[in-house]
């Protein structure tokens, strides 16, 4: 059954908040930090016929990220073209509220610049991190949703957009989005939700600031060899139970 999309009412509610109190609150956000709101529309991309359940209509996503907009002050700044480090909230409707759900997402991202002057831009965003579904396999109660295994997934988000300023703290964006969740067969089944999407939003940055004097790319390393220690750990599942 596909079911009526009972998060666009409160994703139009968080959208008016947004606008309303946006410049009420400019004197308290730190210079160089940005939030930004973005509306998703999509549909779960059926990328293979293994998949057993009906693919919804749509997908309907909300996203807040909070950027902080880098000037510069740093070398790697400046090597990277001034990305924005942000940390977001998101919220996705699948389309289907009895099989696959609903999705709700925390995730560190860095927007990197690709090209652009200085009213627009051209952005790649990427970032990945913990996703809550309310909606996975179950043997007795929701065995067509093979995609999703376990409540806890990974989401990855990629997002190429189009920024323009229309007014001083006021910028809008546009462009195309694709996020996936999947718990990496941990628990199976497992083949995963990719949604590719259409998406619109709005940037506020209330207090600006000027970009570093020195733009150079050419700076001179701080040192000349260095070390990195890591950890990792992963599991499978090497079948479904039942």
């Amino acid at each position: 059954m596909i079911a009526r999309p009972i998060g666009k009412r409160w994703m139009m509610v968080v959208g008016l908040l947004f606008l309303a109190t946006a410049t009420p609150v400019s004197a308290q956000v730190p210079v160089g930090w940005a939030p930004e709101l973005s509306f998703h529309h999509g549909k779960i991309l059926k990328h293979t016929p293994k998949i057993a359940y009906d693919i919804p209509e749509r997908s309907l996503g909300l996203m807040l990220n909070w950027q902080l907009h880098t000037n510069g002050e740093k070398a790697w700044q400046r090597h990277h073209r001034f990305p924005a480090l942000g940390l977001a909230a998101q919220y996705y409707w699948l389309g289907d509220r009895e099989v696959v759900g609903n999705a709700w997402s925390f995730l560190p991202n860095i927007s990197l610049k690709i090209l652009g002057k200085e009213r627009w831009k051209l952005d790649f965003t990427m970032g990945t991190g913990l996703a809550i579904l309310d909606r996975h396999y179950d043997l007795i109660s929701n065995s067509s949703n093979n995609a999703i295994g376990s409540s806890i997934n990974d989401i990855t988000f990629l997002c190429l957009q189009m920024e323009v300023q229309v007014q001083a703290h006021w910028r809008l964006v546009a462009g195309g989005s694709f996020t996936h969740f999947s718990n990496g067969a941990s628990q199976l089944p497992n083949l995963g939700i990719n949604v590719p999407a259409l998406t619109i939003g709005a940037t506020y940055q209330p207090n600006l600031f000027s970009p570093a004097m020195d733009t150079s790319f050419r700076v001179p390393p701080a040192r000349r060899f260095g070390a990195h220690l890591s950890f990792d750990l992963a599991f499978k599942e090497s079948s479904t139970p039942g």
